[in-house]
């Protein structure tokens, strides 16, 4: 494709070519300049001309490269990649490149967040009558007391908002979390 552009656009290093131009080229041909030895495609006048990638994949995955993984780049997506590359490059299919090779991105894969929404989190009801509905937390870490407790379990009536605190050992298990609630010695 590009040798036949290059002789049809008059360079000199192609005017011998027996490369011959398809008919689909022949009807783009004013799309295409050649400047400076280089091959530029513009979508209409008002575009920017863009340089024209040859057929070398190796040159187009560099291309990709410098614009995708780069620090400058920051692996940004499909799209943002694309019109990165598309305002100084062209070559057919590009669009369809660049989605190949964000998707194959071994970074991006780790990084990508999850297509899932998360799910709304649900309020819970309001309580109609004082420790009908308990909250509880446990503080672990704290200086050992007399009987040789480092924790503390809180329970908060979602009512009221009275909060009653047990000391109790740091290898507390569920049942005895629940021990303290029915025990007549909570700190207030």
């Amino acid at each position: 494709m590009c040798v036949a552009l290059l002789r049809a656009l008059g360079s000199e290093e192609f005017k011998n070519s027996d490369k011959e131009l398809s008919r689909r080229l022949r009807t783009s041909l004013h799309r295409y300049t050649l400047d400076g030895g280089l091959l530029h495609y513009s979508t209409d006048p008002e575009d920017a001309p863009r340089v024209v990638a040859p057929h070398d994949e190796d040159l187009k995955y560099r291309i990709l490269c410098e614009v995708h993984d780069t620090p400058i780049g920051g692996h940004l997506g499909r799209e943002k990649t694309y019109g990165s590359v598309s305002t100084m490059y062209w070559w057919p299919k590009l669009y369809k490149w660049v989605g190949t090779y964000v998707r194959t991105c071994e970074t991006c894969q780790r990084t990508k967040s999850s297509p899932h929404a998360a799910a709304p989190l649900a309020s819970l009801s309001v309580p109609t009558g004082c420790w009908q509905s308990i909250s509880m937390d446990f503080v672990f870490g704290l200086p050992k007391d007399k009987a040789g407790n480092t924790g503390i379990v809180i329970f908060v009536d979602r009512l009221s908002k009275m909060a009653h605190l047990a000391a109790v050992p740091d290898t507390i298990d569920g049942e005895g979390a629940f021990r303290p609630s029915l025990s007549p010695t909570w700190l207030a």
